[in-house]
Order: C-alpha cells, then structure tokens, then sequence
C-alpha cells in the first residue's frame, strides 16, 4: 500500500514540475470593446439608432476569440393612438448576444506584437425593445446576427481603436407584422476603443 501512495506522490510531483516548467502565457488573453454604431434609419420619416456596445472576449488560442456583448440604443416609437393617429416617444433598446472573431494575422505572420489585429468576426444575439404592442417598431425580443471583417489598431501596447463592418441582419421590428415597410439595410459599421491584457 505505501508503495502505491509513493508512486502516486512520485508521479503527481513529476507532472507539478513537468508543468511549472512551461512557459504559460496569459499576456493578451482578455480584449475589451467598446464601441459606437448606428442602425440604419427605416424610411426618410425615421432616423437612424445610435447604439452604444461593450464586449467581452477571451483568446482561446491564437486564432479563435468568444465572448459576450451588451449594449444600449435609443428609437423613436410611434405611439398608435388611432389606426391613423401616433405620436413619437423615445425608447431604450438592450442589445445582447455572443460573438466570435477569427483572427487572420497569426495565418501569414508568427510576430506576437503586431500592432494590428485583422479579423472575421460574427456576433448572433438580440434587442429587446419594451413598447405596446402593435406598435413601431416591435414589442419584445427580434433576433438579429451579422459577419464581416475588424481591423484593430494599437496605439499603445494595451489599447487602441477598431473598426467593424458586418453584413446581417439588423432589423429593429418584425418583418411580418410591418409587411408594408422595406427591411432597413444588411449593413453595419461600428467603432471605438478597444483594450487587450
């Protein structure tokens, strides 16, 4: 029996210095967004919806990074009194969802301190707008998701600034309740600071 307990001992004690004696690295490993974007206005009647987001995301490995997204926006409802009759109220939409980016610059260089960052990036999540129901835009949660490419730039060695232009969907109602109105535009740019440690 003791010489079990002893070869266990040996064998955690070799794999304890086996693993102290690897260089592990958490230099870079959580990166910070926050950024501004604005929805595309519905028809020349509406204006556009200034949105404020904040990520979180986390480096698996040096090309895959996930994480989370919250954020806040401000829509003018229109307030149905009558079915001819309305009147604009402004609302607070939440923004929330997961995102990944895909990290293109490890593909063609092995340099870790590269001031920029080129990546894909793809976000699939949702807005909550809290209005009546029946009226502009939908009452509720409306899915939305979006991929397109980022570009980071580090002006200093642990912030910077970036630029995201995704193609999705990016609706603020739902389609078949406001049949009569086109869908807003797949496109979408948002921009801010960012922050890497």
């Amino acid at each position: 029996m003791k010489e079990k307990v002893f070869i266990i001992l040996f064998l955690i004690l070799q794999l304890v210095v086996h693993c102290s004696a690897q260089e592990i690295s958490l230099k870079n490993r959580w990166n910070f967004k926050l950024g501004f974007s604005s929805y595309p206005a519905k028809d020349e009647y509406s204006t556009f919806i200034p949105t404020l987001r904040a990520e979180g995301n986390y480096e698996i490995n040096k090309f895959i990074e996930t994480g989370l997204y919250l954020g806040v926006g401000r829509v003018e409802a229109m307030i149905y009194t009558t079915p001819t009759s309305a009147y604009g109220e402004f609302k607070t939409i939440s923004f929330f969802g997961v995102n990944a980016n895909f990290n293109l610059l490890p593909l063609v260089t092995e340099k870790d301190d590269s001031k920029f960052d080129l990546y894909i990036t793809a976000n699939f999540g949702g807005h909550y707008c809290n209005v009546p129901e029946g009226n502009f835009p939908s009452n509720g949660i409306i899915a939305e998701y979006g991929i397109g490419l980022g570009l980071s730039y580090y002006i200093f060695d642990h912030w910077g600034l970036f630029a995201e232009y995704s193609y999705g969907e990016f609706d603020y109602f739902d389609e078949q309740k406001y049949f009569q109105y086109e869908p807003v535009s797949p496109t979408a740019l948002r921009y801010g600071i960012t922050m890497k440690f």
